[in-house]
């Protein structure tokens, strides 16, 4: 009879288990309007069935993000670009390569609160202006308040102002410090 040879070697002693590593990318993350120093820099796996791809969903998430753009940092003109993803899994439709620098500006998503309260400064706004400036105000009102009669012009002009402090809003907040 003739002796079979093992076909793995046990004897060898100190042998090296082999270990892929897994491809990652070191990320910068700025926040629009948060100044030019990254919130936070950490590296993040890439997925993928060729382990190439960016796992966008797991960052918007973790951070509360609304979108993401990819730029670069050149002197003179950098160039921005969106991270678009595929919506069922999460993953960046650019590939990037192991290793790679990725500089990342974010938009926060606006928290359910702060919507909320828009809306309802927004509705007693509105009740407000409706009660002061119609042609008939209520009884009440007349009694409490003086109140003229204002053209349609006046309120037209109002009406104007106040939608373009709205768009500029988040300017005038940050120039008295009211906001990040």
């Amino acid at each position: 009879m003739q002796e079979t040879a093992p076909l793995l070697d046990d004897s060898q002693t100190g042998g090296q288990s082999a270990t892929t590593k897994v491809p990652e990318v070191e990320i910068h993350l700025f926040l629009t309007g948060r100044g030019l120093d990254p919130i936070h820099v950490f590296k993040w796996n890439l997925g993928g069935e060729e382990q190439n791809q960016l796992e966008v969903g797991p960052i918007l998430v973790k951070y509360g993000l609304k979108t993401i753009f990819a730029f670069t940092v050149d002197y003179g003109r950098g160039v921005c670009v969106p991270i678009k993803f595929n919506p069922r899994n999460g993953r960046s439709l650019l590939t990037y390569r192991d290793g790679t620098l990725v500089h990342i500006i974010a938009e926060p998503e606006n928290p359910v609160s702060k919507t909320i309260q828009r809306i309802v400064i927004g509705a007693v706004f509105a009740t407000l202006l409706n009660t002061f400036l119609v042609r008939h105000p209520p009884a009440w009102i007349k009694n409490n308040f003086s109140i003229q009669d204002l053209p349609m012009w006046v309120l037209v002009c109002i009406m104007i102002v106040l939608i373009i402090l709205r768009k500029r809003s988040r300017d005038i907040y940050r120039k008295f410090g009211w906001c990040h």
